[in-house]
């Protein structure tokens, strides 16, 4: 077989093994993962549908109960009935305060009479929109009141009408009611006679007898105080005395109609302005503004009950209309009566939603709302309007359930999803996991055995690439000292070289002819046992100055040489080595021979010995062609010559075989070379040690 059928067999039939053995590993990984593929889709398909199953359900149980829950409202008014309203609108405590302990502001209790309406707890409301009918206390009142009237109003005499409402203060401290009016009546004549003085202590006097009196002429006091403070220019007072004002309505401390309650907030909020950064007057503000909602939500619940058919005893209904959403259920108490209980979203959220919610929809999340308007969870002022509901993920949004329930004019919409805390894990079953996980392990085998297959051909088919070119190389090396010897050694017995001279001359090639072919088959033969790990080293205490001076000197007369004149440059005091003479001795004879060889333009070639610590190294250094960088981490592989070899002959394994018996004696061997300027190999092997003896 030739060279070229040696290279074809060498990367076509070695590696077939190989690429059959990982093309089925590829194929069965591939099968697997599309039926590891098929079944985690499967098993997520069914654990989604689970999924959507106890959506649903939850949803349904949660949808089942709310109207329950609403009627449960009703009865508990008509245990507030049972207690009685008295003849002041008041109701018996207890069952009033149980009812109602759940809600926060945004929830009050409505006590409709005949006469009037009466909200509880009491301050709930901002304003009464349908206060109950008072006795009018002016017609109790004394003459003389009348008369300073008259004085202030058509006479516009001031000055008497100031005297008059003085005199009749001082028998008046029997009757709260009547001095609070004779003072307001001061306070306002005082004011017209341009005596602001005297009006504003006439106020402030009002303001802290009365304190805990709920009269509206309270509020027009403290309202007219805050003026008189505001003409004077006492900006800071002004502030002050605005935001006791602003407080005191926001916290419903009198009964004022709608409309005295807005013009008196108007003015405080008006007062206030410079102070909207604080946190209290801010909280103030916000706290108007869910009491107001209460308020519109009361009117509208009043409304409502006014307006049903045959006002049923026993109802509920979902105010949708306003912004936000609320709910009211009542009890009839009589003809033209009735307990109205009105809850906004927070106070149905804490009182009726959240209780079934957390009962009925456990691990849900869970979203309520009536005719489109959203109650719960409560979406605060924006009115409620029903949208896309926001989950925790794509996941959740495909697995949610929707359960509507009629309820009279009331359609309830239940809406639930997993909760987004479970909803994480709940996806991936433990035997989906099982299978994810083998099917990454599979893949990452696959992935594996395809690196290390295509690592092993990459390999192999470079070892087949280098062998064709050892067994050219080798088959040319053989051909050319064979040749030399067959052509002299018939010239010399055919008797055509007579002259003493050339027979000499033939002799002395035919003997380096020879030289080298015994050297290149003890460098295969030393190389086979090297590799086969059947090498055997004589290792001896040997000096290092004698012996390198006896190869040197016999490589320097062989034909090897090539008449280039070896310098050997030793130190003094060389200790001696352990190791095999005739080893080392081939170690030497490669490198010298690679030097000669790869420095055709130099006429020296350099061998020093040093010591460097307790290691002796021995340098062969030429002035040739060098080796590049990208070629020095592969010489000292079998079969590998570098690109600067040219047409230099050898086979590629001297450099690898000096590489092994310096490492068989416990040494290294480096190389740092540059290209144009030459190389140096430098083996370095421990000194001897007189333990080792």
């Amino acid at each position: 077989m030739g060279r070229a059928g040696i290279r074809h067999a060498g990367l076509q039939l070695l590696p077939r093994p190989l690429v059959l053995l990982t093309t089925c590993i590829v194929i069965a990984g591939a099968g697997l993962a599309w039926f590891m593929v098929r079944t985690v889709m499967q098993e997520q398909a069914v654990a989604a549908q689970a999924v959507r199953d106890a959506a649903t359900a939850a949803a349904s149980r949660v949808a089942e109960r709310i109207v329950p829950e609403l009627e449960g409202l009703e009865r508990e008014l008509q245990l507030v009935v049972a207690e009685g309203i008295g003849a002041s609108g008041t109701v018996g405590p207890a069952p009033a305060a149980e009812l109602i302990k759940a809600t926060g502001d945004d929830g009050v209790l409505l006590l409709v009479r005949r006469d009037g309406l009466t909200a509880w707890p009491r301050g709930r409301l901002l304003y009464e929109f349908d206060p109950p009918t008072r006795p009018a206390d002016d017609a109790a009142w004394p003459a003389g009141l009348r008369s300073a009237e008259q004085l202030e109003l058509r006479a516009r005499d001031y000055a008497a009408a100031n005297a008059a409402y003085r005199a009749l203060l001082a028998p008046t401290a029997s009757n709260p009611r009547l001095r609070l009016a004779i003072e307001q009546r001061l306070a306002r004549s005082l004011r017209k006679a341009k005596r602001p003085g005297e009006a504003l202590t006439v106020l402030e006097q009002i303001i802290d007898a009365h304190q805990s009196d709920d009269s509206p002429a309270v509020a027009a006091a403290w309202y007219d105080r805050c003026a008189l403070i505001e003409d004077a220019g006492r900006r800071q007072d002004l502030e002050t005395c605005a935001v006791g004002l602003y407080g005191s309505l926001v916290n419903g401390r009198w009964r004022l109609e709608k409309p005295l309650y807005e013009f008196y907030a108007d003015g405080a909020r008006r007062w206030m302005q410079p102070l909207a950064g604080r946190t209290d007057v801010a909280g103030l503000l916000a706290r108007e503004g869910s009491r107001l909602a209460l308020a519109r939500a009361a009117e509208a619940a009043l409304r409502a009950w006014r307006t049903a058919r045959a006002q049923p005893p026993l109802a509920h209904l979902a105010l949708t209309d306003q912004a936000p959403p609320a709910l009211v259920a009542w009890r009839a108490a009589g003809a033209g009566e009735a307990v109205l209980l009105v809850l906004g979203p927070a106070s149905a959220a804490a009182q009726i939603f959240a209780p079934l919610t957390a009962r009925y929809g456990s691990g849900h999340a869970v979203s309520i709302a009536a005719n489109r308007a959203v109650l719960y969870p409560s979406s605060g002022g924006d009115g409620g309007r029903a949208g896309p509901v926001r989950t925790a993920g794509a996941a959740s949004a495909q697995a949610q359930a929707t359960i509507t329930v009629e309820d009279g004019p009331t359609v309830w919409r239940v809406t639930a999803w997993p909760d987004a805390v479970r909803d994480s894990g709940r996806g991936v079953t433990v035997q989906t996991g099982a299978y994810l996980g083998t099917l990454a392990l599979m893949l990452l085998s696959v992935t594996l055995a395809g690196y290390f297959g295509v690592r092993t051909i990459s390999k192999e088919l470079e070892v087949a690439r280098l062998k064709s070119e050892f067994v050219s190389a080798i088959s040319h090396e053989f051909r050319s000292p064979l040749s030399a010897i067959s052509h002299l050694a018939e010239l010399l017995d055919a008797g055509r070289v007579r002259d003493e001279d050339r027979k000499r001359e033939y002799y002395r090639l035919i003997r380096g002819e020879s030289g080298r072919l015994r050297r290149l088959v003890e460098n295969l033969l030393n190389f086979a046992r090297i590799e086969e790990g059947r090498q055997q080293y004589r290792l001896e205490k040997m000096p290092v100055a004698p012996w390198l001076r006896r190869e040197v000197d016999e490589f320097q007369a062989s034909p090897a040489a090539a008449g280039k004149a070896i310098v050997l440059v030793t130190a003094a005091d060389l200790p001696p080595v352990r190791a095999d003479a005739e080893a080392l001795a081939m170690v030497l004879g490669n490198l010298l021979d690679n030097a000669v060889k790869y420095s055709p333009g130099s006429e020296r070639v350099f061998v020093e010995a040093s010591v460097e610590g307790r290691a002796v190294e021995i340098r062969v250094r030429d002035e040739g062609v060098g080796i590049a960088d990208a070629d020095q981490p592969h010489i000292f592989e079998r079969f590998y010559r570098a690109r600067e070899s040219g047409q230099v002959s050898g086979a590629g394994l001297g450099l690898a075989l000096v590489l092994r018996i310096v490492a068989a004696h416990g040494g290294t061997v480096a190389v740092r070379s540059r290209v144009g300027e030459g190389s140096t190999f430098t083996v370095r092997l421990p000194a001897w040690r007189v333990e080792e003896a």
